[in-house]
């Protein structure tokens, strides 16, 4: 693959591959072996592809590309030179880029898991007030001069709309009473009024029932009344 590429320029082609970069879940330590059996390979299997094997230098600045970019950025800010520190020494540096990378992720993580909790616990109370606030509600209504229907608990109306309370307008048994109380009371006046016209019907005429009247309101007549009609009669 690299044979008809030269030096150096194969080299970084080569080692710039991304297969070679530090993984997320790798410490550095971890990271470091791996690459030395790479290095090792190198070493064993494709030191016919180049003039020399690899030397500290190169497999620090390996290391060095292989790790996140800001890493980088932090370390040449320190004022420090790759070419004058040890192995050991980088990889001490980046371990400690890690953890302070690791403790960031976990602090964001936790800041994002706190505004999810606060934004569901806001859901959660707005929730909890308004049912508090439609129990209220209901707890007012209720309260408030509702009366409820002591027939029938469970339906939503009152005991004065209730058609079993005797008071109601609307009640069916009370209808059913006056109906029937008016069906009696008809019959009773149509009785009446038919042995009323019965007993006029039986009577004497008006001047009859006078002169029956003038008949038994006289005095008998006398034993003095008797004889001098007796002789008027003679005489």
């Amino acid at each position: 693959m690299f044979k008809d590429a030269s030096g150096d320029v194969q080299r970084d082609a080569f080692w710039n591959s991304p297969i070679f970069r530090k993984h997320k879940d790798e410490d550095m330590f971890q990271y470091l072996n791996r690459m030395n059996r790479i290095f090792h390979l190198d070493a064993r299997l494709l030191h016919k592809m180049y003039p020399n094997d690899l030397n500290d230098q190169e497999k620090k600045r390996i290391i060095f590309k292989g790790v996140p970019y800001q890493w980088k950025e932090n370390f040449r800010h320190t004022g420090m030179d790759l070419a004058d520190i040890t192995m050991k020494e980088l990889v001490n540096y980046m371990q400690k880029e890690k953890q302070a990378a690791d403790l960031h992720d976990a602090n964001r993580t936790k800041n994002r898991q706190q505004e999810m909790r606060k934004i569901t616990g806001h859901r959660r109370s707005r929730k909890r007030k308004s049912q508090s606030t439609n129990d209220e509600d209901k707890e007012e209504k209720t309260d408030e001069g509702y009366n409820q229907c002591r027939k029938h608990p469970q339906n939503k109306h009152t005991w004065e709309e209730c058609f079993l309370n005797p008071r109601n307008p609307n009640n069916k048994l009370n209808n059913k009473r006056q109906k029937k109380s008016k069906f009696h009371s008809s019959r009773n006046n149509n009785a009446t009024a038919n042995n009323g016209n019965n007993q006029n019907n039986n009577q004497p005429p008006v001047a009859e029932q006078r002169a029956a009247e003038s008949n038994n309101n006289q005095s008998p007549p006398t034993s003095t009344d008797a004889g001098a009609t007796v002789d008027n009669i003679w005489g």
